[in-house]
């Protein structure tokens, strides 16, 4: 009892039973109970009580501290590291809240067996065979998972994460007392309880760091650790000076994890590419189809009213005012230092209030079940039309922890795919691309949901805050991009009789607000561009951005159709659908970068300069495979991310860096012939059986 640091029997009495357990179990006992002794600590003691030395006694993992330093005189200096309590979605799209450990230098994410059986997540097999932590020590994977976190603001982020029984001891081991480290009020924790010694659910790895950390630093003093705001809200970390020797004793812990073997994401990128298979229709797509179809309206301007696809736990949503009140004095700060930005974000909203798409809140309504979102601007200096772009965050958690998008289901994908859209735009001679004016906010909002889309805005800080609604679809809404491409697809069914070539358009050339279609003749142009401003009239959509590579074509836009710009054939290369389309001699070009010469040649930086092409349709393919294939060595010879490259590699490289001076003066014809008498169509395919690519 006295080498095991125990005072009474039970430790006998539970080992007696584990003895009788297969070796699974004892093990995953073991890896549970960190208060006390292990099974094999128990039967060393067995044979020699005296050979049980101090650091045996200890959890192999025993800190949430990084390497400690001591100073000249003798004070111990550690390090917190990041946690957040962050939500994530299960298998149903169910929101729960675990605890994650942010350590951005880990190469993987992972998640504890009893977080994935919680989530009920799918098991797929791991494309690692191991993965190595400090000093070398290698630990074997056996399965992974998708996970998707929602932050309190911004998009959802997607995880790929490796399933291991335990990530770390509980985080901090050491009680922290929160007198110590006092965090100035106003700031929204990520972790409010980041102080009390708690296990960790989740490791996020260095592959979200971008998506996670905001650039908001704020210091609390010398010896005391900073804040540093996320997705996730505020975390505490950084260096510490512990009042006391409390921690003094406790060994440091480092949850670096690197890739052994070759990464699968990474090997996808040399693989070939395959199309997606359909979408299987699940249960909730298919109520979500259903009850577009039995809701959807019209009005008697001929535009659509829809309602949002809530789930069962809309209930559960609650208040987050206060919220967006706080976001709303931190946009007023931002503007302070810049009054043209506010000029612009105000003149949208005028905007806004003047077409009928957003009202203000009736006071008797005030008290109504709603939900806020809040709002922030997208400044985009190379835009053609709108450079500020305001968007909405229906993430934004309430205070019951889940937000709006939380309780709506986001509805299939209904849309072609983007490469099916671009094969039609190369395949006949005449092209013509063109996009929705404000499509979203074309798309009538039930009045019934209206007090779900609310947000604050007053013109002055001097002037009280007042509460808006928006009366249509807006961006941010987790259903916006289903209802509105299924609004489209409802357009061509109820019109398309009247105007059969535009609905097939819109079935078939639309990708969400932006069109893409090719045609045989100027005439049948002509007769498509006029069906589409009709048909997309009867919804009051209108059409805006025309390019066409005819100049007759673009001349016979109507004269009172004001939103429908007429644009110049000479004006250069426009962007369709992320190519690079120069509609005066009708070919694409490639932007890349070209100055990557001086870049060491290390593996981090040959994968940064090769992610960047942008070839969805594969036309750079004789370029960009050596570049596949110098990457597939990499990882083969195992070089490390920062250490330079050599020998045939380095050769390699060289070559590829020369061959991409040529890509900016490359032109690709876009139609895919140059015979406009085409008899017949045949698609021939060809492969080989190179080991290599």
């Amino acid at each position: 009892m006295d080498a095991l640091k125990v005072n009474t029997r039970d430790p006998w009495i539970i080992y007696e039973v584990l003895s009788k357990l297969d070796h699974e179990t004892q093990m995953l006992w073991s890896q549970e109970q960190s208060d006390v002794p292990t099974w094999d600590e128990f039967k060393v003691t067995q044979d020699n009580p005296q050979s049980v030395s101090e650091d045996q006694k200890k959890p192999a993992v025993l800190s949430s501290f990084l390497p400690s330093n001591k100073s000249a005189n003798g004070e111990i200096h550690r390090s917190i590291l990041k946690t957040a309590c962050v939500r994530i979605l299960d298998s149903q799209q169910n929101v729960h809240v675990c605890r994650a450990l942010l350590d951005f230098g880990s190469e993987i994410s992972v998640m504890t067996t009893e977080l994935c059986q919680r989530l009920r997540l799918k098991l797929q097999k791991s494309p690692y065979t191991q993965v190595e932590g400090f000093q070398g020590q290698v630990s074997s994977l056996k399965h992974q998972v998708n996970a998707i976190l929602i932050p309190q603001e911004g998009t959802q982020i997607s995880l790929q994460c490796q399933v291991s029984q335990k990530i770390s001891t509980n985080l901090p081991t050491s009680q922290i007392n929160p007198r110590d480290v006092r965090v100035p009020t106003g700031f929204v924790l990520a972790d409010s309880e980041w102080h009390v010694s708690r296990p960790i659910d989740l490791l996020i790895g260095a592959a979200h760091e971008d998506e996670i950390m905001l650039d908001e630093v704020y210091k609390m003093g010398p010896g005391i650790p900073s804040l540093r705001n996320t997705v996730f809200g505020w975390v505490v970390c950084g260096k510490w000076q512990p009042n006391g020797a409390q921690s003094a004793d406790t060994p440091p812990v480092c949850h670096t994890i690197s890739l052994k073997t070759i990464d699968e994401t990474l090997r996808k990128f040399w693989e070939l590419e395959e199309l997606s298979e359909e979408c299987p229709q699940t249960v909730e797509y298919r109520e979500v189809e259903e009850l577009y179809s039995s809701t959807t309206k019209r009005s008697e301007n001929g535009q659509y009213n829809v309602r949002l696809p809530l789930k069962g736990n809309f209930g559960e949503l609650g208040s987050n005012r206060k919220r967006a009140s706080r976001q709303m004095n931190f946009l007023e700060r931002r503007f302070s230092q810049n009054p043209q930005l506010y000029k612009e974000y105000s003149n949208i909203f005028e905007e806004y209030l003047s077409l009928g798409i957003i009202e203000r809140v009736p006071l008797i309504e005030l008290q109504a079940k709603s939900y806020y979102m809040t709002h922030h601007c997208v400044v985009r200096e190379n835009a053609s039309s709108t450079k500020v772009r305001i968007v909405f965050n229906c993430g934004s958690v309430s205070e019951t922890g889940i937000s709006l998008n939380d309780v709506i289901k986001v509805g299939p994908v209904v849309q072609p795919e983007l490469i099916e859209i671009l094969w039609r735009f190369r395949r006949f001679p005449i092209a013509l691309s063109c996009d929705i004016v404000k499509m979203y906010l074309q798309v009538q909002l039930n009045e019934d949901h209206r007090d779900l889309q609310r947000f604050l805005w007053r013109t002055s800080p001097s002037e009280p805050i007042m509460d808006y609604r928006f009366k249509t679809l807006c961006f941010g809404n987790a259903a916006s991009p289903y209802l509105a491409t299924k609004t489209l697809i409802k357009l061509a069914e109820d019109e398309g009789e009247s105007y059969p070539r535009a609905a097939e358009v819109l079935r078939n050339n639309f990708y969400v607000d932006d069109c893409l279609l090719s045609v045989e003749t100027t005439k049948e142009a002509i007769e498509v561009q006029k069906d589409l401003i009709s048909l997309l009239g009867k919804a009051q959509m209108k059409l805006s951005k025309w390019q066409s590579n005819s100049p007759t074509v673009l001349q016979t836009l109507q004269e009172g159709n004001t939103e429908a710009k007429e644009v110049s054939i000479s004006d250069g290369c426009v962007k369709a659908l992320g190519l690079m389309w120069n509609p005066s001699n009708d070919t694409f070009s490639f932007q890349v970068d070209t100055m990557v010469e001086n870049l060491v040649p290390t593996k981090r930086n040959i994968l940064r300069v090769v992610a960047r092409i942008y070839d969805l349709l594969g036309l750079l393919a004789p370029i960009t495979i050596n570049a596949k294939l110098i990457l597939q060595n990499l990882w083969k010879n195992e070089i490390d991310w920062d250490t330079e490259v050599e020998g045939d590699i380095l050769r390699e490289w060289k070559k590829f860096i020369a061959s991409l001076q040529h890509i900016p003066s490359m032109r690709i014809s876009r139609w895919t012939s140059k015979n406009e008498n085409v008899c017949e169509e045949q698609l021939h395919m060809f492969s080989d059986a190179s080991n290599l690519a």
